[in-house]
């Protein structure tokens, strides 16, 4: 009998605040079971949370006192009042920098560091210019552009020619005179060669004659670097061949003639070999300087293996 009134008693005690004080258990999302934001106590009902319902954690009052080293920022703590701080890495950025978000810079300026280690907005100077679109310029030095002709130049400390004329050095062709197939000699000149056939006579620096009474001459008209070659032969045996400068000794041997006026000697042919001995020498000449092929007589040769060749090669 006690359980049956026990159990009536409780049902008068529950069935008010089902009904009156909780309603239905079904309610909006997001929503608590709450005394009421303030005031007095009150029956409990559904609603939102409110700042005052939360209380103060120890971790707030930690980090309302706790200073971060600069340029570190909060990664995390170790217990509920300790924090650990870190500068952030690359691979904690994202995203790109903008145009506003850039230092400025002037147009067509770069940064340099400067006397005191810092970078400095300047502008390119000196031999060369800079566009903002990245071209670099060289600046012009007093030359004027084109095509010179053995020219005369200035050049400074850089390396940059800052004067360039025209020069007078010889232009276009050389003068050359070639001959070949001997002739025999001058008949009062009894040591200089005479030749048969004129290959090459082009230029105006050099004068080629050929006499029956003084044989070969070659007289220089302009001043300058002159080469010369001279080969020939001895069909019977040895010869002394050479190249003479203004001699007199006309009438003497190569070998034999003033040692200042001798350009080249050599000894050529022999009983078993009658082939040519080619010498040759490069010298300055002056204008009137007079060149010769010059022998002892002996060299003979008629074919093409006598040959003499002078050339222009400079002014």
């Amino acid at each position: 009998m006690l359980n049956k009134l026990l159990v009536i008693l409780l049902s008068f005690l529950i069935a008010p605040a089902q009904a009156g004080y909780f309603g239905e258990l079904s309610q909006p999302a997001n929503k608590v079971m709450a005394g009421p934001t303030s005031g007095g106590s009150a029956p409990v009902t559904f609603r939102s949370l409110v700042a005052a319902d939360i209380p103060a954690l120890s971790y707030q009052s930690t980090l309302s006192t706790s200073s971060a080293p600069s340029h570190q920022y909060c990664t995390g703590f170790t217990s509920p009042n300790t924090f650990t701080y870190a500068q952030p890495s690359f691979s904690d950025l994202t995203g790109s920098a903008t145009a506003s978000q850039m230092l400025g810079l002037t147009s067509a300026h770069f940064y340099v560091g400067n006397g005191s280690n810092q970078p400095a907005d300047v502008a390119m100077s000196g031999d060369a210019t800079l566009a903002n679109t990245g071209a670099l310029t060289l600046a012009n030095t007093a030359v004027t552009a084109g095509s010179y002709t053995n020219t005369n130049l200035t050049v400074d400390a850089k390396g940059r020619i800052t004067a360039a004329s025209n020069g007078s050095g010889a232009a276009g062709p050389r003068s050359e005179v070639t001959l070949y197939a001997g002739n025999g000699y001058g008949s009062t000149n009894t040591k200089i060669r005479r030749f048969t056939t004129t290959l090459i006579n082009t230029g105006s620096d050099i004068t080629y004659a050929d006499s029956a009474t003084d044989g070969a001459s070659f007289t220089i008209n302009t001043a300058g670097v002159y080469c010369m070659s001279y080969g020939d032969a001895n069909t019977g045996g040895l010869a002394y061949v050479g190249i003479s400068l203004n001699s007199s000794q006309l009438t003497t041997s190569i070998q034999s003639i003033n040692a200042a006026d001798m350009v080249a000697v050599a000894l050529t042919g022999n009983s078993s070999f009658d082939g040519p001995n080619v010498m040759s020498n490069c010298k300055i000449l002056a204008v009137n300087d007079v060149i010769r092929a010059h022998t002892d007589s002996n060299a003979n040769d008629t074919s093409g293996l006598a040959r003499f060749t002078i050339t222009m090669v400079s002014k």
